[in-house]
């Protein structure tokens, strides 16, 4: 998983409401990004991947 760049990566709230988690550079990951969130069941959020400044392109995304 990853990007060839520097991400941003932030949750939102279902429907793009209020910012639940986000982060620039993970430990370990260099530049690349990493959030926890504790989820209830049918609970809604929207993923968001950045790019810090004027980064851009492809990433890959991993779930657990």
């Amino acid at each position: 998983a990853g990007s060839a760049y520097a991400t941003l990566l932030y949750a939102l709230a279902g429907g793009g409401g209020a910012e639940r988690a986000g982060n620039a550079d993970a430990a370990g990951l260099g530049v690349q990004s990493e959030i926890t969130l504790n989820l209830a069941a049918g609970q809604t959020v929207v993923l968001v991947v950045d790019g810090f400044g004027s980064n851009s392109g492809a990433f890959t995304l991993a779930a657990q």
